[in-house]
């Protein structure tokens, strides 16, 4: 992939930066956590230090397998918190695509069935895509309906929303299996006119879109092999090739942690 160089110093830089924190703030979470001290003020922040490193080893190290390493650590860290704070955290849609980039058949699999306590009113109200491809994965069409009528309405009546008129169509496409609407909808989220309004991240948008990513990963997953030419979506994350192994830090081999 080619980038503009200028960009790709500055991302490297914020990278390298978020990778030096990580290693600083690494020993206190974990200590938090073996403690079971403040698990509310470290299970979130941890997962969005080990999104960072999925992003690190993939642009600046060209290393596939830490990538999704970090993607499957990110994805259990994410899991433990909804499970063991109630957090509302799955309505954000990075999570949901580190996790299914991690390629790891089980988490993806107990993700699908994750839901906290304020779900039911949350997908109405707000921005429910993570919970879309949930039921994308489970199959389950009628919720994904559902949920596409929320989404809809939402965008008919809430200013801001246009922006995700490609999600709902990404959706309406399963619906309809039509893996040509697929791809016109993660195309219109990558478009000039919309990409940096549906992923407002500054520098980073510059070299990738997070919801597209997620789409064509999830398309992928369940048959659907788009043929996207962008480098705002990876290629070489697209294909479902799992880590021959995946490793966890200690405390997940313990106690409630083990099973999830």
């Amino acid at each position: 992939m080619i980038f503009n160089k200028h960009i790709m110093e500055q991302y490297q830089k914020r990278l390298e930066e978020s990778v030096a924190s990580f290693k600083k703030f690494k020993t206190i979470y974990l200590k938090n956590i073996n403690d079971n001290f403040n698990l509310k003020n470290t299970l979130f922040p941890f997962s969005i230090d080990l999104g960072k490193q999925v992003v690190y080893y993939f642009f600046i190290e060209n290393n596939i397998e830490k990538s999704k390493q970090y993607a499957y650590l990110a994805g259990k860290f994410v899991t433990y918190d909804i499970l063991f704070n109630n957090s509302s955290s799955l309505q954000l849609l990075d999570n949901a695509t580190f996790l299914l980039l991690s390629d790891n058949k089980k988490l993806i699999n107990n993700f699908s069935r994750l839901k906290h306590s304020t779900y039911s009113e949350d997908v109405i109200q707000y921005i429910n895509f993570t919970a879309c491809i949930q039921a994308v994965l489970r199959e389950d069409w009628k919720h994904l309906e559902e949920l596409n009528s929320y989404t809809k309405v939402n965008i008919e009546k809430k200013s801001g929303w246009k922006k995700y008129q490609g999600d709902l169509m990404f959706f309406e496409a399963f619906l309809e299996k039509d893996s040509n609407k697929m791809k016109e909808a993660i195309e219109l989220l990558i478009s000039k006119k919309w990409h940096k309004r549906r992923y407002d991240m500054p520098l980073f948008n510059e070299l990738i879109s997070l919801p597209a990513l997620a789409y064509a990963k999830l398309a992928y997953i369940k048959g659907y092999e788009l043929d996207i030419d962008n480098p705002l979506i990876p290629k070489e994350l697209l294909p479902i090739e799992p880590n021959s192994e995946y490793w966890d830090y200690d405390f997940m081999k313990t106690g409630e942690y083990k099973d999830v």
